[in-house]
């Protein structure tokens, strides 16, 4: 027996004796000859051992057992047969001693019932063959056996806590001597230590091959649940099924209802290059296959034809046409409902499919399943929101670009709460789920709130209704709301709809608003042409009666009164009447930051002495934009009036902040605006208020301290320049008035 050093990574053995005997080493040491071979055995067995530790495949642990269990017993081959589980058989595996490649991957062994080789398989110890030509046990082996000159054989089962994983063969000893009891011996327990690494390369290959799949269904479970689109989803699935398992094809059938017959979506393949390419529906010969045998198919686990050359379910068309070898029919289930299956094509080769290999695709089809049973709901969703659609197609330019939430309402309180939630409400989903229906909204809705809520679980329906919210920073915000009957975790519940419609609604009370000052401008215009002529006869005679003489002191007084009151008046519908008629603007390219600072000087020290302070807060770089400075410097400082003497009001801390901004606005075709803020922290505008701050005549002041024109001045200059103006103020927060001007470009001149 000989023992060699073992080397480093690679594998090469020196032939190096472990211990040579001589009578000189006997006498001195005492060591026989049969205890100095057991020694070697020992020895020999601890170098594979520590060898076998260190591997880290299977290509390593076959390459070093072959060879050591070789050159240890001095034979000319050694090979290593692993069980087959999928076709129960022994099967070659190299690379082998003394074997070349090829030849050993050739050799297999069935072990069905009745076959030679079930007798090799079912002795649980060494086996010694002396004559492998004549022994029945090798009966399909003796022609391989004759081309490789078998003459002898030691063949060792691979065998560990009853788990058979294969057998180690011996074959031919360089000497004439056959193989001994001691050796069988020895060999079993080298295969012993063999079969722990093999067992242990497997459990570490299939931990990795887990992880790795783990980590690849969680990415495509990532992209498959990215998308609510049904076709999306399948299309993607395919893909995935033909890059992780390795597929040739794939064909996905959907099942519309429980009694409806499978509907053909969509045929990915793998291209020459490795390209997946997708087309709508299937080939008509797979169609009629799966529509005669789907009821057949099992729902709970996938049907595996592994060659479907020898099975009478696949016609042979289909083999000859699409050259299929392997079919894997996998269900795609979510919860308790299968939703389709995959057809899942090899054409290359045979596949033989692992348990693990079978669990991952079944994990894929199931990620699948409810990725496209995520996307159908949606899409019902969606079907059931039509009426809604429809219920509010008046609303329509109102809601555009404007806020969605979704609530859902069980038992009175909030058990869901998605979309826009926390933008429109200002409260978080933990939040709302410990509040009831009407906390978040204003009293004058919950009543009708609730009144919906407790008709839609009674089986009714409801159109659409406007209510106000009450954010959590107590401003209320407009909504329009519509409410479905649900199921949510088993039970039923009422989904609420809330799309915010405050920035539309007052954009409609703005143009309703535009549309009564048009008229009252009109009527005021034709009303002042009336009173101008009526009064100009009055100024006119009382004039030329004061040049009469001998008029009484009390007359001529009376006269003057009367005079004077005709003058004031004429004056008064002069005024009326230029405003009535105000001019197109007459426009200049303007730097809209310096033109505001400049109209603010005209009031600097006005201001200044009333103790109010300005704060700047101009967007830097703002395009310049074509508008008249004469008209719109008459807005700017009829807006600032009024907020002058809204800061009056204010004891101290009189602030007045100018703002400019670059914004998008949906509603304006051109899509850019230039916004200026004008801030202050006033009093504020009463609610009831607001409405009418830019009517004509309107004033919270005196009659003999204003004529409430200063406003709907401001708004007749800014809607001429095709903008728009607004106002936002609650009661004792101060207002802010808001123009917002089109970004336009002009040739004429840029005006200092």
């Amino acid at each position: 027996m000989r023992s060699f050093s073992l080397p480093s990574p690679q594998i090469s053995f020196r032939k190096e004796p472990f211990m040579t005997y001589s009578p000189e080493m006997h006498a001195g040491n005492g060591i026989s000859p049969q205890d100095q071979e057991k020694m070697a055995w020992v020895e020999t067995l601890a170098h594979l051992s520590r060898r076998l530790c260190l591997a880290t495949g299977l290509t390593e642990i076959f390459q070093l057992a072959t060879t050591l269990i070789a050159e240890a017993f001095q034979v000319e081959k050694c090979a290593v047969f692993l069980y087959d589980e999928a076709r129960h058989e022994l099967v070659g595996r190299a690379p082998a001693f003394g074997i070349d490649r090829a030849t050993i991957e050739q050799i297999r062994c069935s072990l069905d019932e009745g076959a030679p080789g079930r007798l090799i398989w079912e002795h649980d110890k060494p086996l010694i063959i002396a004559d492998p030509a004549a022994d029945p046990r090798l009966a399909n082996w003796r022609a391989l056996g004759r081309s490789l000159g078998l003459r002898s054989l030691l063949i060792c089962p691979l065998w560990v806590d009853h788990w058979h994983v294969g057998i180690v063969v011996l074959a031919n000893k360089r000497s004439s001597r056959p193989f001994s009891a001691a050796e069988a011996t020895f060999l079993r327990a080298l295969a012993d230590q063999v079969t722990i690494a093999l067992v242990n390369a497997r459990i570490q290959h299939a931990q990795a091959q887990e992880a790795k799949r783990g980590h690849t269904l969680a990415q495509m479970a990532s992209l498959l649940h990215a998308t609510l689109d049904p076709r999306d989803v399948v299309r993607a699935a395919a893909s995935m099924v033909l890059m992780a398992a390795g597929a040739d094809r794939c064909h996905i059938f959907v099942l519309p209802g429980a009694e409806a017959s499978p509907l053909p979506v969509l045929s990915a393949s793998r291209t020459a290059e490795g390209t997946i390419q997708a087309s709508e529906g299937v080939p008509g010969e797979i169609i009629r296959w799966f529509k005669t045998h789907w009821e057949s198919l099992a729902v709970d686990r996938s049907t595996i034809i592994e060659e479907a050359l020898l099975s009478p379910l696949i016609p042979s068309s289909w083999i000859t046409r699409f050259h299929l070898q392997t079919l894997a029919v996998v269900p795609m289930p979510a919860r308790d409902e299968v939703w389709g299956y995959m057809l899942i094509e090899y054409c290359r080769a045979v596949r033989r499919f692992d348990e693990g290999e079978i669990r991952f695709i079944e994990s894929i089809a199931r990620q699948s399943g409810l990725a496209f049973r995520n996307a159908h709901l949606y899409r019902e969703v969606l079907d059931e929101l039509n009426p809604l659609r429809q219920s509010i197609a008046r609303y329509a330019p109102l809601i555009e670009g404007a806020k969605v939430a979704f609530l859902v309402v069980q038992d009175g309180r909030y058990g869901y709460a998605g979309g826009a939630v926390t933008e429109l409400l200002g409260y978080s989903s933990e939040e709302l789920f410990e509040m009831y229906l009407p906390d978040v909204f204003a009293s004058p809705s919950q009543t009708p709130v609730i009144e919906s809520y407790e008709q839609i679980l009674e089986g009714g329906t409801i159109p659409s209704f406007e209510a106000q919210i009450v954010r959590k920073d107590g401003q209320e915000v407009t909504v329009i709301l519509s409410g479905s009957l649900i199921e949510f975790e088993g039970r039923p519940a009422v989904q609420f709809v809330a799309c915010d419609t405050t920035e539309q609604s007052r954009e409609r009370e703005q143009r309703l608003l535009g549309s009564k000052l048009e008229a009252v401008t009109r009527l005021i215009g034709n009303l002042v042409g009336e009173a101008r002529n009526a009064l100009t006869p009055v100024v006119g005679f009382t004039e030329l009666t004061l040049e009469l003489p001998d008029l009484t002191p009390e007359v001529k007084s009376n006269l003057e009164v009367i005079a004077q009151g005709a003058e004031r008046a004429k004056k008064t519908f002069d005024t009326l009447a230029t405003w009535a008629q105000i001019q197109p603007p007459e426009k200049s390219l303007v730097n809209v930051n310096h033109f505001i600072r400049h109209v603010l000087s005209l009031k600097q020290y006005e201001l200044q002495s009333h103790h109010i302070e300005v704060e700047w807060d101009l967007q830097k770089e703002l395009p310049e934009t074509s508008l008249d400075p004469q008209q719109l410097q008459m807005a700017l400082l009829a807006i600032v009036d009024n907020a002058r003497d809204a800061l009056l009001q204010v004891p101290q801390d009189r602030r007045l902040v100018i703002r400019t901004r670059r914004q998008k606005r949906g509603f304006w075709k051109l899509g850019e605006m230039i916004e200026i803020h004008i801030e202050d922290n006033g009093p504020g505008i009463a609610r009831e208020n607001l409405s009418r701050v830019f009517d004509p005549f309107f004033s919270t002041k005196p009659p003999t301290q204003a004529l409430g024109l200063g406003l709907w001045i401001a708004y007749q200059i800014v809607k001429n320049h095709n903008g728009e103006i607004t106002v936002n103020s609650r009661e004792g927060e101060g207002a802010t008035f808001i123009i917002a001007l089109p970004i336009l470009r002009s040739e004429e001149p840029l005006e200092s």
